[in-house]
Parts: C-alpha cells; sequence; structure tokens
C-alpha cells in the first residue's frame, strides 16, 4: 500500500510539473522584469436624464483600452438599442475600428449589453428606436501600453526627485506611474511622448532594499506593470 501510494503521488508531482511547464510556456507565469498589461471594465447608462435630448448615453464617449469590455444598462421604461452607425442609418460612418459583431438587440429596462473591444480605433453607434440625432455615442479604443525599460535601474536611499525615464509604448496624455512597497514616493509623472515618460520619485531613508514593480496606467484605464522595474540600493 505505501509503496502504491508514493507511486501515485510521484505521477501526480510529475503531472503538476508539466501542466506548470505548459502554464509558463503559454505565458501563464510571469517571471523577473516581465511587462504585464491589465485592461479596463466601463459602464455605460441608457439614461432618460439627459440635458438636450430624452434619451441619452451617459457618458456619450468613452475611451477603453485594448481588451477592454463596456457594459450597457438600460435604466428606463422604454426599449433602446447599442447599434453601430452606418453612412445610410446615421449620416455618419461607424467609426475606424475594425472589431465585427458590435450591436444589441432590443433592450428593455434593466437589461444589459456588454462588448469586448480588441482592435484599436473608434466605434460610432446609436440607437435604432430613437435614431443617431437623438441617441449616439462613440468608444475609443487604444492600444494597452508596455514598459520596455527603466533608466537608471537603480536609486540609493535617502535620494530625493530622482528622475527616471520609462521607455515603452502607449503611454497617453494624463499617464501616472506608481512604484510598488513603501518608502518610494512618486512625485510626478510626465508624458514626454507615447514611448517615454519623465517619473520623478524620492526614496526615503528607511525604504526596503530590493526590487521594485514599476505599473504606469492610462487615462483610459489601460495599464502595464514591469517586475523587477527598478532596485533600491
Amino acid at each position: 500500500m505505501k509503496r502504491r501510494w508514493m507511486v501515485r503521488c510521484a505521477a501526480a508531482t510529475v503531472g503538476l510539473t508539466a501542466a506548470g511547464s505548459a502554464l509558463a510556456l503559454s505565458g501563464g507565469l510571469v517571471g523577473a522584469g516581465a511587462s504585464v498589461g491589465a485592461v479596463p471594465t466601463k459602464n455605460v447608462a441608457i439614461s432618460a436624464t439627459c440635458t438636450a435630448t430624452i434619451y441619452c448615453f451617459t457618458p456619450a464617449n468613452v475611451a477603453i483600452a485594448s481588451g477592454g469590455t463596456v457594459t450597457w444598462k438600460n435604466t428606463t421604461v422604454a426599449p433602446h438599442s447599442v447599434s453601430r452607425c452606418s453612412t445610410a442609418a446615421c449620416g455618419v460612418s461607424g467609426g475606424t475600428g475594425t472589431d465585427t459583431g458590435f450591436g444589441s438587440g432590443f433592450l428593455s429596462n434593466l437589461q444589459t449589453y456588454s462588448f469586448t473591444f480588441h482592435k484599436t480605433g473608434t466605434y460610432t453607434y446609436y440607437c435604432m428606436v430613437h435614431g443617431y440625432a437623438v441617441m449616439h455615442g462613440t468608444i475609443t479604443v487604444d492600444a494597452l501600453p508596455t514598459i520596455g525599460s527603466v533608466a537608471p535601474q537603480s536609486v540609493a536611499h535617502g535620494h530625493a526627485n530622482v528622475a527616471l525615464t520609462v521607455t515603452g509604448t502607449g503611454f497617453l496624455a494624463g499617464a501616472k506611474a506608481k512604484v510598488s512597497g513603501t518608502g518610494v514616493t512618486v512625485v510626478s509623472t510626465v508624458r514626454t511622448d507615447a514611448k517615454h515618460l519623465k517619473v520623478t520619485v524620492t526614496v526615503a531613508a528607511t525604504a526596503t532594499r530590493g526590487g521594485r514593480s514599476i505599473t504606469v496606467t492610462n487615462t483610459d484605464g489601460g495599464s502595464v506593470t514591469k517586475t523587477a522595474a527598478l532596485t533600491i540600493t
């Protein structure tokens, strides 16, 4: 019995090891220095509380990172739809985004519709029941940011206002940086261009030595974290 139990345990260990290897190869495990993106969710209300029309999408204009999901909820007693525009239906095009399948059926009170956007660009939509002039909105889909490198890669204790250059892609105006752990304060984040951020940090004398992650979050909610991006010495 004991030998049989040991054989079963060994087989289970091999299975777990193989599964772990497959997960690592597929990107399920994140190694040191990896850059990992995160996508947001956004909500749009189909509302009867509007300033210019009887019904509206609130907010009418939504920016979201690629891979993010937008959910619409009908908060009125009237039926509505979320339908992508065409020139014939709206007098304007449906936008530059190339995702297919975007559009709901008719939504009754409190019903929701969700769509996950992958292709960057704009998606202009309207309500088929009430028409473009009464109800329309636009979804703008941006690429997720990435972080390639951080320079300098290390900062010593007790140093104030140290300028770090974060190099990557997809940085939007208003992007913010954050350093993991305690003892490191981000004084400011300044976007130079879509590929560069100047991140000014102050390191307390009591900050724990070792590697820190840096996260950059765009105004559309898309974010990226680079592990072991900065070392406190």
